[in-house]
Formats: structure tokens, C-alpha cells, sequence
């Protein structure tokens, strides 16, 4: 019967010699058994078949590209400008001009939308001390982490170019761009020690109201009173076992 078995299969595969050690081995193609029946198709999904995910589209889109537009604006106009123009006071009133619309929309409008953090100080006119004022949200986990990274890789990276660029220009002796280089860090720098000490207190804030919740929990907790226990049950009448004299 084994003979007849390998005849059938040498015939069903034209006797080359795949087919022989096919025989030899007394098994067939997986594709010869799912037409014969003996082997079910994958039913799997085949390579290529999965449906991409939708990436969800960048958010504040608007509000990303002008804190980044006047940053680059700014270094662009100070790297190449002497391709076009000489005139030193036309392009430091560009820089200048650059570096105050950076400053105000990093201050107002970026670090409010991006990170939900804002700061502004004031001078007391009577005394004269200068007073920080920090505003957050309370819960900043809807907060997109794309934005937050553009954010603040913007805030620290700028002010260290602009740090370069100082030592560049005071080891060339330019005393005139280094005039610029100063302007321009001095907001930068004034924005990025702003938005530390407010993400510093909103850390602080939230610490203390993790504290706080806990210590309410805690007293609320052992404040309540103790259960009362159970009273004991009697045990039924004419159950009560006979007590035995020792005399």
C-alpha cells in the first residue's frame, strides 16, 4: 500500500525529483493540501493589509510657527545680512524689531497655548521691589507633547545661540554686531528665566496640592468614628449545656 501511495504522488507531481522526496517523506505541499482540502487557508491578515493609523493632525499649528518664525527670522537676518546691505542701523532695527515680536509672543500668546504657562513681573512704586507673578493650569496632561517640546527645545536652544554668536563677535572685535548679539539675547534669555521659575512654581504648586489632598484624605480617615461591634447573640433557651459539679 505504501508503494501504491508514493506511485500516486510521483504521478500527481509529474515524477521530478521534488515529487520523489516529497514520497520519501511521505508528505505533500501545503498548497497542494489547501486545494485538496486537507489544509484550511490562513485566514490571517496577508503582509500589507493592515490599514495605516490616522495620525492626528498638529495641533496649534499657528501659534508653533510664529514662536518659531521670529527666532529664525531674527538669526537668519544676522548671519546673511552683509550679502545684502551694509547699512549696520537698518538691520539692527530689523533685529530689534524681530526679537521684541518674539519676546511678546512667547510672553502672551506661545507659552499660554502651548505648555498652559504664563508670567509677567511688575515694580511696586512704593517700595521698588520687583514682583513675579506665575499663572498654570491646574491639570496640563490634555496638553500636547509635540507642542511642549517645540516649546521649550525653542526656549533653551535660542538664547545658546545667541551665546555663540556673542563670543563669535566679541573674538572678532566687532563691538557693533555684539551690540546686536546683546539685544537679542537679553529677550530670549529674559523668556527662558521666566518660563523656568513659572514651570518651577507649578511643579511646587502641584506638589503641595498632592500633599494637601493627601493629608485631608489621611485625617478625614482617622477622624472617623470606630465601628461599633456586633452585639453577641444569646444562645437559644434550654440549649445551655449542664454544668457538672466538682463536689
Amino acid at each position: 500500500g505504501d508503494v501504491y501511495k508514493r506511485q500516486g504522488i510521483n504521478a500527481e507531481y509529474g515524477g521530478s525529483w521534488l515529487a520523489k522526496w516529497y514520497a520519501t517523506n511521505n508528505r505533500v505541499s501545503p498548497g497542494k493540501q489547501a486545494e485538496s482540502g486537507n489544509l484550511a487557508p490562513s485566514t490571517g491578515p496577508s503582509y500589507g493589509s493592515e490599514e495605516p493609523e490616522a495620525k492626528t493632525p498638529y495641533p496649534n499649528q499657528a501659534t508653533s510657527f510664529f514662536t518659531l518664525f521670529f527666532r529664525l527670522s531674527c538669526i537668519l537676518v544676522y548671519l546673511f545680512c552683509s550679502w545684502f546691505t551694509s547699512n549696520f542701523v537698518m538691520v539692527f532695527v530689523i533685529c530689534v524689531l524681530l526679537s521684541a515680536a518674539d519676546f511678546w509672543t512667547v510672553k502672551n500668546v506661545s507659552g499660554r497655548v502651548l505648555v498652559g504657562l504664563r508670567w509677567w513681573n511688575y515694580v511696586d512704586a512704593e517700595t521698588g521691589e520687583n514682583h513675579w507673578v506665575f499663572e498654570s493650569i491646574p491639570d496640563n496632561s490634555q496638553l500636547d507633547e509635540r507642542n511642549r517640546r517645540l516649546f521649550w527645545g525653542a526656549l533653551y536652544i535660542t538664547p545658546i545661540v545667541w551665546l555663540l554668536l556673542l563670543i563669535g563677535a566679541i573674538l572678532q572685535f566687532s563691538l557693533t554686531w555684539s551690540l546686536v548679539v546683546v539685544t537679542a539675547l537679553t529677550m530670549t534669555g529674559s523668556n527662558l528665566v521666566g518660563y523656568y521659575k513659572c514651570q518651577k512654581d507649578h511643579k511646587a504648586q502641584a506638589q503641595q496640592y498632592a500633599t494637601n489632598f493627601l493629608f485631608s484624605q489621611a485625617t478625614s480617615f482617622m477622624g472617623q468614628p470606630a465601628p461599633a461591634p456586633a452585639p453577641a447573640s444569646a444562645p437559644a433557651s434550654g440549649n445551655y449545656p449542664e454544668r457538672s459539679s466538682m463536689y
